[in-house]
């Protein structure tokens, strides 16, 4: 069976599908792979981890139906650097062959009934815009925690309200982002659930313009997102929602605040970071980090100081802005209140208090958000030496809500 394709939209669909394929190393070697199937006028492409699968298809002039699992990063590495030549593919039981201008392919697949079968995506509940979507996703990325982060702190919040809102937090810091959408007729309002960091892949893979249309079903514990001619399906990450709502309802609550242009901001802390000595410890012959960058912020008369002291001296500069509030030295971690400032994003930011005492050990968080956005705010938690980063926003054991 002989399937040909366009050497682009071949190379686009490959190379996406095979980001979702499970590496080479893990104990399953069909997941490593990518499912091709040929009905009527298309090529689908299918490829799973064994929790998250994607699905494209492309057109394709058909000769018949045929089906094959070949490697899925193989293809996909090759496909996307196929000279502008038409596309042959052609299938006979598990091995397939590809021709592209002078190119020869030729490749020993698996057969395909050991391929996880595909799964429906759930219910639609509404539609947003993608590029909306996408750039949500990569402001909130910034509270995703690492490996040793458990749920629901290595988690995206999804909460399907009037808006739609994305978070995350690693009980370190909470950006939140607000997006228009649409949804769908009888959709119940206040909708939660927690997804697995690789929604910021599917984010930066989605089409630059167009709407997605996202799928949830809290029995089935799936949800997906779908746009023409693609669709991802993730699980539901098992663990009890973070009270959103309420930490972000307190955080913008401003009391003090002043208003910085964020690129002489970031040139400040850039200027300040060489002096941050981070603690380690010896272990196992091997130097770990145990230590936080400190950074000391002291807002003042004169502005906003950014201070950092190292065992061989001070460093401190003064961003000159207009501040209008009792004089405060707060600490903060220097990498978290960096990368919230990128993530905030704009010209001009406004760093804020939520708390309105003059006494410093009163104060547990710093909020930013760019001048003149509502549907944006990224809480960093104080360095203090009691209490946990999120123990003021949570509820008692067992009570707490979504938002």
């Amino acid at each position: 069976m002989r399937v040909v394709l366009e050497p682009a939209a071949f190379g686009e669909a490959a190379g996406w599908a095979a980001r979702y394929a499970a590496g080479a190393g893990n104990s399953q070697p069909m997941l490593a792979g990518v499912h091709l199937a040929v009905a009527g006028t298309t090529l689908t492409l299918r490829t799973t981890d064994g929790d998250t699968m994607a699905t494209v298809e492309v057109p394709a002039g058909v000769a018949g139906e045929g089906e094959v699992v070949l490697p899925a990063k193989l293809v996909g590495d090759i496909a996307r650097r196929l000279p502008d030549e038409r596309v042959c593919l052609d299938l006979e039981g598990a091995a397939a062959t590809l021709t592209c201008g002078t190119l020869t392919l030729e490749l020993q697949g698996m057969p395909p009934e050991g391929f996880p079968p595909p799964r429906a995506l759930p219910t639609a509940i509404g539609t947003v815009r993608a590029d909306d979507l996408a750039a949500a996703v990569r402001r909130t990325a910034a509270g995703i925690g690492d490996e040793r982060q458990q749920p629901p702190f290595r988690s995206y919040g999804i909460l399907a309200g009037q808006t739609l809102r994305i978070a995350a937090t690693d009980r370190y810091r909470l950006p939140a982002a607000d997006c228009a959408w649409q949804p769908t007729a009888g959709h119940q309002e206040g909708a939660a659930l927690l997804v697995p960091p690789v929604l910021a892949e599917v984010a930066a893979g989605l089409p630059a313009s167009g709407e997605v249309t996202l799928h949830a079903d809290s029995a089935r514990r799936a949800f997906g997102l779908s746009w023409p001619g693609q669709s991802v399906l993730l699980p539901v990450v098992d663990a009890e929602m973070t009270p959103y709502g309420r930490a972000l309802t307190m955080a913008s609550a401003t009391r003090f605040a002043v208003e910085v242009d964020r690129k002489e901001l970031l040139d400040a802390l850039a200027r300040v970071s060489p002096m941050v000595e981070p603690e380690t410890v010896s272990e196992g012959g091997r130097e770990k980090r145990v230590g936080q960058a400190r950074l000391g912020l002291g807002f003042g008369p004169e502005g906003l100081q950014l201070a950092v002291r190292g065992r061989v001296g001070r460093i401190a500069e003064t961003v000159e802005v207009p501040y209008e509030g009792p004089p405060l030295e707060l600490r903060v971690n220097l990498g978290f209140l960096t990368e919230a400032v990128r993530a905030t994003g704009g010209e001009r930011i406004r760093i804020g208090l939520p708390n309105a005492s003059a006494d410093p050990r009163q104060h547990r968080m710093v909020t930013l958000a760019r001048v003149g956005e509502s549907g944006y705010l990224h809480v960093v938690m104080l360095m203090q030496a009691y209490g946990g980063p999120l123990d003021p926003w949570m509820a008692p054991p067992g009570q707490l809500r979504a938002a």
